[in-house]
């Protein structure tokens, strides 16, 4: 057997581990008995294997030059294979809390986002007039429960509406709604993981591959999945529906994962400008086109009522940060991962000069900057024309990603259980693309700053008091993310021809 079939085998093998047991989950919330369901592991690797030759091989050679990098990989993927069992064990039985990522926090082990989306799609099926109402997830301020978890309120544009509502037609029960979704975001991003490393291809796509499993093992990336939030889906669906769509000649699936990742989770619209700044027409086009037909469709289904609701009750909200009140209260100012996040913790340090007001201005400010850096972006690669090899590829991926990410900041509160993945996984990329030992090591150890704080620092449900070694904490995550993904789009830039 080659060399390259083997490692594509080995890939396989890595899928069937860590997306057997959420697809088992999923399958179990689709009706399916159990025995049947336990075989998705072996189904999954079967479904993998008819297309292995697109499969992107893990580099054995550089595994045995490098064994001890090897061992510590097998570790990474041995505990991305565990956490993935661990959490379909808790979508599995919400009542099990011991399987959570963090069994001893009240609130990682009640909180899940997706409450929010089932119900407000519950609401907006049985004809409520306003599904975005705060008393119908919160009556009297107090949040309701759905077995032992909170419900969230709810607030996404209605086409996002479409799809928790499809979940829910195949799964009508909450907790078996829960199931599918589960399974659901955990297939998209496997499959944007590997579909990534397989576009960049070559050295670069090999790397990517073996990055794979350790985005995977990460505990925010458990974390994320086990809340449900739509940012784990919609960062990976956008940043496909990009490479699809500008540099595959695929612009009609790029534009409707692209457009349905822009028109639900609001903050890839940005990427959808950096596609414009490119002048990618035809992906325009589809962009446009896929936009209108799933607005036509969430009409179609669910009336005006979500449309009326959205801009008379809840766009409102969001413009004044009265959808977020937890961003001005001490728990949430430590976990609030947004741009507006910190100035909150820079004027509860003692900067009074960034009062609410000031702080909304400077949010506004950051995101037409963070526009103006994604247009200028498109008008770069538009200027290099196509990607010419693996490196090349990889570049554009972190430049994608890194503009969705700075877009994603711009909101008013960013929760810090999901507000930093896509940093985690840009800096994954980034040692893809380093050069040198030193520099790769050096992207690894930028995981730490990144992703630990938000485990060290109190949980929303705790009352701790905003002293200043917590608030300089808390200002880690979200400094080295803005610094880390803007130097990405530097270092994205195709170096210039020699001479």
């Amino acid at each position: 057997m080659s060399g390259d079939r083997l490692g594509s085998w080995l890939t396989l093998l890595s899928v069937a581990l860590c997306l057997g047991p959420p697809l088992a989950v999923a399958l179990e919330g689709l009706g399916a008995p159990p025995a049947a369901a336990l075989t998705a592991p072996l189904a999954a690797l079967a479904l993998f294997a008819l297309g292995w030759r697109r499969i992107p091989p893990l580099p054995l050679a550089l595994a045995r030059r490098h064994p001890a990098a090897a061992a510590l990989w097998i570790l990474v993927l041995a505990a991305a294979a565990f956490g993935g069992v661990r959490a379909s064990l808790y979508a599995r039985d919400a009542t099990q809390p011991r399987h959570s990522v963090d069994p001893g926090d009240a609130f990682r082990v009640e909180h899940c986002c997706m409450t929010a989306y089932a119900e407000a799609a519950r609401f907006a099926a049985e004809g409520v007039d306003n599904p975005y109402a705060r008393d119908l997830y919160r009556p009297g301020g107090e949040p309701r429960r759905l077995g032992p978890l909170t419900v969230d309120p709810f607030h996404y544009p209605p086409p996002f509406l479409l799809l928790p509502g499809a979940v829910r037609a195949v799964a009508p029960d909450f907790f078996d709604t829960r199931r599918v979704w589960f399974g659901l975001q955990a297939l998209v991003l496997g499959a944007a993981l590997l579909g990534l490393a397989r576009w960049v291809g070559g050295e670069e796509g090999r790397r990517v591959a073996l990055g794979a499993a350790l985005v995977w093992a990460l505990p925010s990336t458990f974390l994320g999945l086990q809340f449900g939030n739509f940012q784990l889906t919609a960062i990976p669906m956008a940043l496909a529906g990009c490479w699809l769509g500008w540099s595959a000649s695929r612009p009609r699936t790029g534009g409707a994962l692209l457009a349905f990742a822009a028109l639900g989770k609001v903050f890839p619209c940005l990427l959808a400008l950096h596609v414009l700044g490119g002048r990618r027409w035809r992906f325009v086009a589809w962009l446009t086109a896929w936009g209108a037909a799933f607005a036509l469709l969430t009409l179609a289904l669910y009336g005006w009522a979500p449309f009326d609701g959205f801009f008379r009750h809840e766009l409102p909200r969001l413009a004044s940060g009265a959808s977020f009140p937890q961003s001005e209260q001490p728990s949430g100012i430590l976990v609030n991962q947004s741009f507006y996040g910190i100035t909150t913790k820079l004027r509860a340090l003692g900067l009074d000069a960034l009062d609410a007001a000031a702080g909304k201005r400077l949010s506004q400010l950051y995101a037409l900057l963070v526009a103006a850096a994604a247009v200028a972006a498109g008008r770069r690669l538009a200027r290099e024309g196509e990607a010419v090899d693996g490196r090349d590829r990889l570049r554009r991926a972190v430049t994608w990603l890194a503009i969705l990410n700075l877009a994603s900041f711009a909101g008013p509160f960013v929760g810090g259980g999901y507000g930093n993945w896509g940093t985690l996984w840009l800096i994954v990329l980034l040692w893809a693309l380093a050069g040198s030992r030193v520099a790769r090591w050096s992207w690894l150890a930028a995981l730490l700053p990144v992703g630990a704080p938000i485990f060290v620092l109190p949980s929303p449900t705790d009352r701790a008091a905003l002293t200043t070694g917590l608030l300089l904490l808390a200002l880690v995550a979200p400094l080295a993310g803005l610094a880390l993904n803007a130097a990405a789009l530097r270092l994205a830039r195709r170096p210039a021809p020699a001479g």
